[in-house]
């Protein structure tokens, strides 16, 4: 359990990936299931992974940012829930996107109390979940306000802000690689 860290949620709810990117090849079956086959994952991993950052709770500072994961799992499912799935059940939609942003909430939280931490590649962690988010927010808004007829202020604002705090991430951890990079690269004087 002392090696069980959030990123195995990337090898094993990673397949809900193809459920995305399937539907633009002309193969729905594969990509149902594999929705169904990153869900069921998502869902057997959990336990392992929560119960291992719950139990040994210190974690080395170069995988910290790993936590940050939590925030995908949900949100790959839930765009290629809508991705995949028809009909969509509503209330199954609803239940998950709450569980993602739950999920969001406890990452974002993380990032803010880690930002400080010596940069490693595990930095990486505060991309792809926040961006995947941001996706299933605007996958979500778009398809509930497809659905009651209306526009949904605080669907919009929510996108708005998940999809902002995505760029800003994206472009943290851009610059603290090219600061990393950049003090690595030897200077060379002619």
């Amino acid at each position: 359990m002392q090696d069980v860290f959030a990123n195995y949620y990337i090898v094993y709810v990673g397949i809900a990936a193809a459920a995305v990117t399937a539907p633009v090849y002309g193969l729905p079956e594969i990509a149902a299931a594999a929705c169904w086959i990153g869900f069921a994952a998502f869902l057997i991993v959990f336990l392992p992974i929560t119960v291992r950052y719950v139990r040994l709770p210190g974690v080395p500072d170069p995988v910290k940012p790993l936590i940050c994961i939590y925030a995908a799992p949900a949100s790959l499912c839930l765009t290629a829930y809508i991705e995949t799935v028809t009909p969509v059940s509503p209330e199954f939609l609803i239940g998950l996107y709450i569980v993602a942003c739950l999920l969001y909430l406890f990452a974002l939280q993380k990032v803010i109390s880690y930002r400080h931490l010596l940069f490693s590649p595990s930095y990486a962690a505060f991309t792809f979940p926040f961006v995947i988010a941001a996706t299933a927010s605007t996958q979500v808004t778009s398809y509930l306000e497809t659905f009651t007829g209306h526009v949904l202020p605080l669907m919009e604002g929510a996108m708005l802000a998940q999809t902002v705090i995505a760029a800003v991430l994206v472009m943290y951890v851009l610059l603290r690689y090219l600061q990393f990079f950049l003090k690595q690269t030897p200077v060379v004087n002619k």
